[in-house]
């Protein structure tokens, strides 16, 4: 495990807003940690990163080999819901997407 890594605003990053009353937003996450280790409780430990999540926003998460070379290889794609956020603790949904990762035509 490589642990939480936002790369300066490389490899975790805002996509847009959902909007609704509670103004969610949509996050992509870079990594090469397993998917059931970014859904860890506690796994985001960045400061700057947990102020800007709020609950009911969306992350992303791209598990590759190489997250400067996507051509390297994608293992995994998975969405996540941020169910709480304490200002120190963020405690994400398991994977709602629940899609395997094929390549062929």
């Amino acid at each position: 495990m490589a642990g939480f890594d936002a790369g300066n605003g490389k490899y975790f990053m805002q996509k847009g807003y959902i909007g609704g009353p509670h103004n969610a937003k949509e996050w992509i996450y870079y990594t090469s940690d397993a998917v059931t280790t970014v859904d860890g409780s506690g796994y985001i430990d960045d400061a700057e990163v947990i102020d800007k999540l709020d609950v009911g926003d969306l992350i992303w998460v791209y598990q590759v080999t190489d997250r400067d070379d996507l051509s390297k290889g994608i293992v995994d794609i998975s969405v996540h819901v941020v169910l709480v956020n304490t200002g120190s603790v963020v405690n994400l949904s398991d994977d709602i997407l629940g899609a395997t990762v094929t390549y062929g035509d």
